[in-house]
């Protein structure tokens, strides 16, 4: 399947996606990061041990790097009595800081375009909600229907596979 997949050039290539939809890409092997060893101990742990298979799973498992004001017991050694650091001791890692800080690293190696974390900019071109519901009504009615200029925002990803596609185009560039 993939031999074919690469015969007819077949790509992930969405203008704009959901945040939803960027968390539930895969973490290893990233179409748009940069690539990074797997090698080292903190990946094999995060793969094995924390079972880190999507985006979402890297954010959930960095929050605590991440989001310091909401986890302020956290300590920054191998040794962290916090909560998280706990549970994942649980699931048998023995360095739950070490292994959040890899998490965080894999997160920030996504450009912005496909960082589920970042605010895209306002366009200040979408219709408001009112336009949008005189809109709506005129299709019911076979009106005139005011032209919604917004960026497609794609919502699931098999919408996102495009074909025959040039692939020296860069992925990571906003649109």
């Amino acid at each position: 399947m993939l031999k074919t997949a690469w015969k007819y050039k077949v790509n992930l290539a969405a203008i704009r996606m959901t945040p939803y939809l960027l968390a539930q890409l895969p973490a290893w092997y990233h179409f748009s990061a940069e690539q990074k060893s797997l090698n080292n101990a903190s990946a094999k742990c995060l793969q094995q041990k924390h079972n880190i298979t999507k985006v979402a799973d890297l954010i959930r498992t960095s929050a605590c790097l991440h989001h310091l004001a909401q986890f302020p017991t956290h300590q920054k050694n191998k040794n962290c009595a916090c909560q998280e650091c706990a549970t994942n001791r649980t699931l048998g890692c023995k360095n739950p800081h070490k292994c959040t800080k890899e998490a965080l690293a894999r997160v920030h190696l996504i450009p912005p375009k496909h960082d589920p974390t970042k605010q895209e900019p306002l366009d200040s071109m979408s219709l408001t909600r009112t336009w949008k519901l005189i809109n709506k009504r005129a299709r019911q009615e076979n009106g005139e229907i005011t032209f919604n200029p917004s960026i497609t925002c794609k919502e699931n990803l098999a919408e996102c596979f495009r074909v025959f596609l040039h692939l020296n185009r860069n992925p990571t560039q906003m649109a």
